[in-house]
């Protein structure tokens, strides 16, 4: 699979040297081939990192769009050459699709930059078109189609800025590679103007422009699975569908045995219908989870308001044993998409990630066992309680559920690897020792770490900063030692709503937990 992901490298190498000496037979042969293998590459890619929304198909199938496009740019005649464009343009919607929606940007003076920024590309590329010599439905569809453009454009560079997600600009540069070729397309299309290899100039910045596009919105999607509560969340469903289909064969004898359904009917009317219920809510819990902007009121200005979508305590989910079995389940699914603390059994004897490992317990078990009791552990309990209580039990479990991935994932957002510079000048610098926190942890190994203790060894300045990144919103400021300079960014590793709930948390632990020792008065 690994090496499939470079097959399109050879229909562009071939593609390129048609061009470059003049060898039609190789252009011919290899420019039908290039998007769909490029389309191949983009999706085993977001396979490997487990990318199973809609968001995946939306990209491949522009990119066959596009595929289209090339075939019919071959054929000769103002028909084609319309049908062609036409093909383009579907696959830019289809692109379009994958980018958040600009007319949910956020705050009046997000509105405000998005209208002029809108008004700006489109009286360039209007101005541009209106250069070319071109009569009737041709000059429309042209003008139509460079406006497809600006709106492409537009979108990404109000999702870099509004959303904060810098891969986006990558993906703006890429569509306007994308028009800097079809320029060149229309150079020879409409005017007798003759450039020098205009082929070769056309095919690379228009493969460079594809490929930009395409593999910028995959490497979105899979820094957003990894880094991101949204991620956690589609982990858990996909979990959940995994779980089901494990156990689908079990589903259908039981139901035959107890009930006398078919499994025709059992598919339809139960697993499968569990099925769609997941998917749905993958397809769309994206967009659940963006803050909605809301009026400000005049006293207020120049703030912003907005209502942030976060998870309330625990749900409990109350069904039948046995059937219906998606009165069980899909309730299940929907508080997992909602972000509902996961519940873990923490018992008195602790918790073992894996035969022959000791048993990670909690303090409390330890002051029992020292004054003759009998600790019963704290039985099955949320995050909030957790931490209240500081229970090593539940994040050893926790780490471990998590998996490798996506706590390595977490060191990588915050930097915990890296040296700090806390004071750089011309005489003088100095610079605090990153962290050591191994890759690639077993789970007997990871379990100690996920509570702090094992192969991590952070500086109190690493965890100072960490918790001064909740308290500021998910943002990571540099720490300085000089009283003139301004804290630069240093990292945004945590999402503006999980900052909100830990907050939430940690002041439980303040107020009724461990560290009620450190509570300040007002």
């Amino acid at each position: 699979m690994r090496l499939i992901k470079y097959f399109p490298l050879l229909p562009v190498a071939m593609n390129l040297a048609g061009h470059w000496a003049g060898v039609s037979v190789l252009t011919l042969c290899s420019k039908p081939l290039l998007m769909p293998l490029i389309a191949l590459s983009v999706f085993i890619l977001l396979k490997e990192h487990d990318v199973h929304d809609r968001r995946v198909g939306l990209i491949v199938t522009a990119l066959l769009f596009g595929a289209a496009g090339d075939v019919l740019l071959m054929l000769d005649g103002a028909g084609y050459f319309l049908a062609g464009m036409g093909a383009f343009f579907i696959g830019h919607i289809f692109y379009y699709s994958v980018i958040p929606a600009p007319w949910k940007v956020r705050g009046l003076s997000g509105k405000v930059l998005s209208l002029l920024l809108l008004a700006g590309l489109l009286a360039g590329v209007i101005c541009l078109a209106g250069k070319f010599p071109l009569e009737g439905p041709m000059r429309v569809a042209v003008t139509i189609y460079a406006c497809a453009f600006a709106f492409l454009i537009h979108a990404c560079v109000l999702a870099a800025i509004d959303r904060k997600r810098p891969l986006y600009l990558l993906t703006a540069l890429g569509f306007a590679v994308f028009a800097f070729s079809d320029c060149f397309v229309a150079i020879g299309a409409f005017t007798d103007l003759n450039i020098p290899k205009r082929g070769l100039i056309v095919m690379s910045t228009y493969i460079a422009a594809q490929m930009i596009v395409a593999f910028s919105l995959a490497l979105e999607e899979i820094s957003m699975l990894a880094k991101t509560e949204y991620g956690v969340r589609v982990k858990r469903l996909y979990a959940l569908e995994d779980a089901l289909k494990a156990r689908e064969v079990d589903f259908l004898k039981a139901f035959d045995e107890d009930f006398g359904k078919g499994a025709f009917e059992v598919y339809t009317t139960e697993v499968g219908f569990l099925y769609n219920i997941i998917r749905n809510i993958l397809s769309h819990l994206r967009d659940w989870m963006q803050p909605k902007a809301v009026p400000t009121p005049f006293v207020l200005w120049p703030g912003r308001s907005r209502i942030m979508f976060e998870p309330y305590g625990k749900v409990l989910i109350i069904g039948p044993f046995n059937y219906p079995l998606h009165l069980v389940v899909a309730p299940l699914a929907a508080a997992l998409s909602a972000g509902v603390d996961p519940v873990l059994n923490c018992p008195a004897e602790g918790y073992r990630s894996s035969r022959g490992t000791p048993p990670i317990r909690d303090v409390e078990a330890r002051q029992a066992a020292r004054a003759g009791k009998r600790w019963k552990g704290f039985g099955k309990i949320g995050m909030t309680e957790a931490l209240a209580h500081s229970s090593n039990t539940y994040f050893a479990q926790l780490g471990v559920k998590l998996g490798p991935e996506l706590f390595g994932a977490a060191v990588a957002a915050a930097k915990l690897r890296e040296p700090t510079t806390v004071l750089a000048a011309t005489s003088l610098s100095m610079e605090a020792a990153g962290g050591s926190v191994p890759d690639g942890l077993r789970p007997a190994q990871l379990a100690p770490v996920a509570i702090g203790q094992g192969a991590l060894q952070l500086s109190p300045l690493a965890v100072a900063m960490l918790t001064a990144a909740v308290a500021n919103d998910g943002v990571m400021l540099a720490p300085t030692l000089s009283p003139t300079a301004k804290p630069a960014l240093r990292a945004r590793p945590f999402a503006y709503a999980a900052t909100g709930r830990v907050k939430k948390m940690m002041r439980t632990a303040v107020r009724a937990g461990t560290g009620t020792a450190c509570e300040l008065p007002g």
